[in-house]
């Protein structure tokens, strides 16, 4: 059983010198490995155009490779052995920690942690609330108890960042007794995208702006605002089902119109859980896909459907900026992040059109060059609001976290 394997975690931490970051989102995979703050090799596990891809960098190599469903599975023994083939990593794999990210609701993952029998049974109890991401993650536990037997998995959460939002946004209107007695609070996530903004953010022109308002735009979608850089509020809430319709999630929806739709499909619990995560949102509004840059070309054909979709997406996401910028009393800066923020021109035009009277203007040119892998300002001179693009990199922050837990067992 995989709860025997937490038994066996290292004491001799020290041995310890590099981390590799594991990141299993709803449609892609994502691992690199660190060496403190230097990143020795990233690989992006997605589907593209009905195929699996993997885009690997090594040193100074960029390279994507097409791979078959195999390859996709068995991501995690297709990284070690490119690792191993390199000579990056010894056969042993004595130096290696994990750090893999957490998506699950609840207190107990308000923290990062060492991933024991403890952690483990906690986060099988919340596979029923969280399918989208709990079920494939703890999928990848068993492939590194099979692959890394000796390596500590520490667990990073992704709410960890969302820890600051006040009472006011966190609660919802429930009995304080229930919201205690379950745990039913805004927990938030994407929160190591949002704490990777900030890092970014202190380095460039303006530093960290008062307040901010951070889209991370990808299969998962939310935006968070933002005073001085920490979290006051979000788009997700107990679960990242709540807030902008998605990729397959349905987004915010009236709790009666579940339950009237769970009675009248005949579906249980789990099922209702499984059709809204995985069967909604911009794949059941158009009936056809979640894919943002296939609905985008459906559209500009005629497809009424893909461009409603299209539609309620922009129209949901700039609903939350006008509701942050009131929760924020003004605006200094929008931050587009995730796989759509970064790469999409249209769908950050479209969201930021007509909002010259909040002090938001576009620089066109500017926006239409930046198309993935590098940050950038596009706002145009005449705006007052910073607008800018940045590569989300949640791995850098998992290493940095589990660095820290290491330093907490006495490794410098």
């Amino acid at each position: 059983m995989i709860e025997n394997y937490y038994k066996l975690q290292p004491t001799n931490y020290k041995l310890i010198t590099m981390i590799l970051t594991i990141n299993i989102g709803s449609a892609s995979k994502k691992y690199a490995l660190y060496e403190k703050d230097n990143c020795l090799f990233s690989a992006h596990f997605e589907n593209e155009k009905e195929k699996f891809v993997v885009f690997l960098v090594f040193g100074d190599s960029e390279e994507k490779r097409e791979i078959d469903s195999g390859d996709y599975s068995a991501s995690l023994s297709y990284v070690l052995g490119f690792l191993i083939d390199r000579n990056l990593l010894d056969t042993d794999k004595k130096s290696l920690a994990v750090a893999l990210r957490i998506v699950a609701p609840g207190e107990y993952f308000t923290e990062h942690k060492i991933i024991d029998e403890k952690y483990l049974k906690r986060l099988k109890s919340t596979t029923e609330i969280e399918p989208i991401h709990v079920g494939p993650t703890i999928l990848e536990l068993k492939e590194i108890k099979n692959l890394l037997p000796k390596s500590a998995v520490y667990g990073i959460s992704d709410s960890v960042y969302h820890a600051t939002i006040p009472k006011v946004a966190r609660r919802y209107g429930l009995p304080k007794d229930v919201s205690e007695s379950y745990g039913i609070y805004r927990y938030g996530y994407h929160g190591l995208s949002v704490s990777g903004a900030v890092q970014k953010l202190k380095n460039m022109p303006g530093g960290v702006s008062k307040r901010t308002i951070v889209c991370h735009l990808g299969s998962g979608v939310s935006v968070s605002a933002l005073v001085e850089g920490k979290s006051v509020d979000t788009s997700m809430g107990f679960t990242p089902l709540e807030g902008i319709p998605m990729g397959s999630r349905v987004g915010s929806i009236d709790a009666e119109a579940v339950l009237f739709l769970q009675k009248s499909m005949g579906l249980s619990p789990e099922k209702m859980s499984v059709y809204l995560n995985t069967k909604s949102g911009l794949k059941g509004i158009s009936g056809k896909t979640s894919d943002v840059r296939e609905l985008l070309r459906l559209e500009k054909e005629g497809d009424s459907e893909a461009g409603l979709a299209i539609q309620m997406f922009i129209y949901r996401i700039r609903q939350y900026l006008g509701a942050y910028m009131a929760t924020l009393e003004g605006l200094d800066t929008i931050v587009f992040t995730g796989v759509i923020g970064e790469r999409s021109p249209e769908i950050r035009a479209r969201v930021c059109e007509n909002l010259s009277e909040f002090g938001v203007r576009l620089d066109e040119k500017e926006n239409e060059l930046y198309l993935g892998g590098r940050d950038g300002f596009i706002q145009s001179t005449a705006s007052v609001v910073s607008v800018i693009v940045l590569v989300s990199d949640e791995s850098k922050i998992m290493a940095a976290a589990a660095y820290g837990l290491l330093s907490a067992r006495g490794i410098s």
